[in-house]
């Protein structure tokens, strides 16, 4: 496939839209290209359209005309569940011909079934270094000269060396955190936490843990939550989160975590219009307890009519949520419950 939007050319940009974006795309603030013009940058894409969809990547530069510097790692139409959230690496290779200077990169988002549905990431500032002089052709001969030298050279030392005893192998460079990972975020259920990997000498490539603690020393790692963002669910309530990252070099690898989040708190639930029975058992599936203050006849069937704290509300697990009820007797609920699980038994007549 392409990397424009279906309908428009390269030059184009996608109609403006009015309504909430289908994606949140985010990405870093630049990206430093290596002296052979070549990197890779890495953004998060979430789906808030509130189904499931395929999403297409496009890494758009300001200039269209630089769009073909830009491509995604992997494949680049992606399924997405609702409020699912991936990483995307887009890597960088800038034509050897190109002044060095800046460049504008972000990423762009399509829903697959709806390509009107379009999100624009944040802007990510590209630093395209001077490029490598090529070598002069009149250093052709120079550099046979030498290389004939150095093999002469280099088979005296080849000789000179089977002859001694030789010397140990070098030790292989060590993996060492220079700068621990920080997570950033607020820790609320629904929320999106993101991690950076820290900064490691002699490292390759790192790789990324989340980890809910009920204590500093008490962590268990979260399925699948393996990138560097994470959404909160309700499983991480009353927990503090975490990061511990990996780095791999040559030979050695090493890990560093992040700092521990404030404790996860939940979200308050509407429960008004709701009886006591299911109004706490909703808040106990949100780690809360409801707790009635006007009702005499302690009735599980009396309904609620107000809530402290309302809903949307952000308290801790255990928390209580005061209820005000209209109250309704034992006798009608035992009544209603009876009266709704009734079995009738026919009764015989005398012929």
């Amino acid at each position: 496939m392409t990397s424009e939007t279906p309908g428009t050319t390269p030059s184009e940009e996608p109609p403006a839209l009015g309504g909430p974006l289908p994606f949140a795309v985010k990405g870093p603030g630049d990206l430093r290209l290596a002296p052979d013009r070549t990197g890779t940058t890495t953004f998060t894409v979430t789906n808030l359209t509130g189904r499931p969809v395929r999403v297409r990547l496009q890494p758009k530069s300001s200039d269209p005309s630089h769009d073909a510097w830009y491509k995604v790692a992997g494949d680049p139409e992606v399924p997405m569940t609702v409020g699912a959230t991936i990483t995307v690496d887009v890597r960088a290779s800038v034509p050897a011909g190109v002044p060095a200077g800046t460049d504008s990169l972000h990423l762009r988002a399509v829903d697959e079934a709806d390509p009107e549905q379009v999100t624009d990431g944040q802007p990510v500032a590209v630093a395209i270094p001077i490029a490598p002089e090529p070598p002069k052709k009149g250093l052709f001969l120079l550099i046979a000269i030498i290389a004939l030298v150095v093999l002469l050279v280099g088979g005296a030392a080849i000789w000179w060396f089977l002859i001694r005893k030789p010397a140990p192998p070098p030790e292989p460079p060590v993996v060492t955190l220079v700068e621990a990972p920080v997570v950033s975020g607020q820790p609320v259920v629904g929320a999106i936490l993101t991690t950076t990997p820290g900064t490691w000498t002699n490292a390759t490539s790192t790789s990324v843990q989340w980890f809910a603690c009920t204590a500093p020393t008490a962590c268990t790692a979260i399925p699948g939550a393996s990138g560097t963002a994470f959404q909160i669910t309700g499983a991480q309530v009353g927990t503090q989160l975490k990061v511990t990252v990996t780095a791999t070099g040559a030979a050695t690898s090493a890990t560093g975590d992040s700092q521990l989040t404030a404790v996860v708190r939940t979200v308050v639930p509407n429960v008004v219009s709701f009886n006591v029975y299911a109004a706490r058992s909703t808040l106990q599936a949100y780690g809360l307890t409801g707790n009635v203050l006007n009702d005499p006849f302690n009735s599980g069937c009396s309904l609620v009519t107000a809530q402290s704290p309302g809903p949307s509300s952000v308290a801790d697990k255990g928390g209580v949520v005061q209820l005000t009820v209209i109250p309704k007797s034992r006798i009608s609920c035992i009544f209603v419950n009876v009266t709704v699980k009734a079995t009738f038994i026919p009764v015989p007549t005398k012929s």
